[in-house]
């Protein structure tokens, strides 16, 4: 990677770390308060995109580019610098630490909330001393009513930043930065194996937004990115039951990434085989992980219930159609942004069918329908944070897709939420703002395609 470039990168990271002690929810009053923010993190993301879009569109100077080593070297110290510092803007942290406190301490984390914890209303002695030791952090989780949201794997995860460093960020930071680097690797077996230079991997470990989304506002996505790759791969080279037991552990970090399983399953049809031990691990695993989750979504203090039927935010069309469909139907917006809910859901479910129907070529071509899987599931989600891009970033940066590499550019603008939202203008950012992201990744993703399909007629011609 240009010297240059690798300088303007770090240098854009330190700055941030700089400008972020303070800077939290209560302390954002208006634009100037976000402004550094989404201008170093858009601006450096824009400024790696275009070199690593400029050297590989000449094969030659891509070959020539810069050993991989100072990459990796560059990578880590853009993550190192954020320990030992507070997260800028985000508190989902604190959730992981009350949960990851309550496994560490054999208790489930589905059993109370936060605010019964604090109030000493579980019932239960040794809840109620855990409550009083971590009270710091428990006063400090958002949205306290609700029980944890996070699936089996996460709250393992988080269970064991606990027991490395108790009721500290920088637990969660060394554990995230593990699967991190685990990421890298995987994705330097994945270069090798499409015969493209290691260098690609920049991509995404030099990614501002992915360091800014894992090592600065430390969120649990992180985990996603190997156990993905990692399935994929396993599902390319038939190890069967290492792919369902992959594809399980990422269903219980986030539930979304079942929607892998046609395509998993029609790698195996390709290659004639029936792996029936394999599925039955993948079952026994998945419900292992998810059920005392969904156990406890009965329940009114259900976080998973409520942030499925009402978490909505960045995500401008969602909130149009609400508007459009209350205006037909003049019924309320809960009945609306229900049935928007269903329908995304159906949706993302129909295309991760619809692309596992025709035969997977190679590779490149299984992770490539793995990469529309996740960011289907992405652009329909009715909430769109920056963190929940390190669901196709990954993959994006294997397969080189730039128009879905450009979201680290896009994605920034979330941040003036904030200010918009203390300025009384949320219904602006939801309305207005919040497509802003979208729409360039929207419309290079259709130039693409109209002139994929051009040269496609041109060819057969």
């Amino acid at each position: 990677m240009s010297i240059w470039v690798g300088a303007l990168l770090a240098a854009s990271q330190i700055a941030l770390v700089v400008l972020s002690p303070g800077l939290t929810h209560a302390a954002v009053k208006d634009f100037a308060d976000v402004a550094p923010l989404v201008g170093l993190l858009s601006a450096s993301a824009a400024v790696g995109l275009v070199y690593m879009h400029r050297i590989c569109a000449i094969p030659a100077r891509l070959s020539r580019a810069s050993p991989f080593w100072p990459m990796v070297g560059l990578g880590l110290a853009m993550r190192l610098v954020w320990f030992a510092t507070a997260p800028p803007l985000e508190d989902d942290f604190y959730r992981y630490l009350w949960d990851g406190a309550a496994v560490a301490s054999g208790r489930s984390p589905y059993a109370f909330s936060p605010a019964q914890a604090a109030t000493g209303q579980s019932g239960t002695p040794p809840f109620d001393q855990l409550a009083e030791t971590g009270r710091s952090t428990l006063k400090r989780i958002n949205f306290p009513e609700y029980t944890s949201i996070y699936p089996g794997a996460a709250q393992l995860a988080f269970g064991a930043a606990h027991i490395v460093a108790p009721w500290s960020v920088d637990g969660l930071r060394l554990l995230f930065a593990i699967a991190d680097v685990a990421t890298l690797g995987i994705m330097f077996r994945l270069l090798d194996e499409l015969n493209r230079p290691r260098m690609l991997a920049a991509l995404y470990w030099c990614n501002p937004l992915v360091v800014f989304a894992g090592a600065a506002t430390v969120h649990v996505d992180l985990l996603l990115g190997p156990l993905v790759l990692s399935a994929m791969f396993a599902a390319y080279r038939m190890r069967s039951i290492a792919c369902a037991a992959l594809l399980a552990l990422a269903v219980g970090v986030k539930i979304w990434p079942i929607l892998l399983a046609p395509l998993i399953a029609r790698v195996h049809l390709d290659g004639r085989r029936y792996p029936v031990i394999a599925i039955f691990v993948f079952t026994i695993a998945a419900a292992i992980l998810l059920a005392p989750l969904f156990a406890a979504s009965f329940s009114d203090r259900s976080g998973l219930a409520a942030y499925a039927a009402h978490w909505q935010n960045n995500n401008a069309p969602f909130t149009w159609l609400c508007r459009l469909f209350d205006c037909v139907s003049g019924d309320d917006s809960r009945w609306t942004a229900k049935t928007l809910r269903y329908l995304s859901g159906g949706s993302a479910a129909a295309v991760a069918v619809i692309i596992s129907m025709r035969r997977i070529e190679d590779l490149r071509d299984l992770l490539g329908r793995a990469l529309i899987v996740a960011a289907t599931v992405f652009y329909l989600s009715p909430a769109q944070f920056p963190w929940y891009a390190l669901w196709f970033l990954p993959l994006a940066a294997a397969v080189q897709c730039w128009p879905l590499l450009l979201a680290s550019v896009t994605l920034p603008a979330y941040y003036l939420f904030f200010p918009m939202a203390a300025m009384g203008e949320r219904a602006l950012f939801q309305n207005g703002v919040a497509i802003l992201h979208a729409a360039p990744v929207w419309a290079w993703l259709l130039w693409r395609r109209i002139h994929d399909q051009k040269t496609l007629c041109a060819s057969r011609a």
